[in-house]
């Protein structure tokens, strides 16, 4: 049989808990050349009560957001895999090379991308894929699945 906690003890545990729940702060990071398409993705999260998010539309902008992420954040990258200054598997080493970082999720999105390219990017550090268009049922079942909604 376990331990019997007192009200106290139960108390001091609930309160621990309340503050690791707290101290968790995800910040989603929408990266694509198309403005409409992180706009819908935003749109889809913030619904199931997402709120920290930062938008860029280049590599070189999201390199630098990155950086300036708090030591404390969950980052969640959502990277378009064809982006206009530079290619997805130098992003991503780029991305894993940010010493602050701490393991960051990186969903790869894309319309048409190879498997040869993939299987790159995975390597290269992507955790994952959504195929676009993107449903708004997969954008939710994926974050769910990151336990993040």
């Amino acid at each position: 049989m376990g331990k019997r906690y007192s009200d106290d003890e139960l108390q001091q545990i609930e309160a621990s808990f309340r503050e690791l729940i707290e101290e968790r702060n995800t910040v989603v990071f929408l990266i694509d050349p198309s403005t409409a398409g992180r706009k819908s993705v935003q749109n889809v999260l913030e619904k199931e009560g997402v709120e920290n998010f930062v938008e860029a539309k280049k590599a070189s902008e999201a390199l630098r957001e990155l950086k300036k992420t708090p030591a404390n954040a969950i980052p969640i990258l959502l990277v378009e895999s064809k982006l206009p200054d530079m290619d997805i598997v130098k992003f991503l080493q780029s991305v894993k090379a940010i010493d602050s970082l701490k393991d960051p999720v990186i969903l790869l999105t894309s319309q048409d991308i190879n498997k040869q390219q993939l299987v790159l990017a995975l390597k290269a550090g992507a955790t994952g894929f959504l195929k676009k268009p993107l449903a708004p049922e997969a954008i939710v079942a994926k974050f769910k699945e990151l336990k993040v909604i």
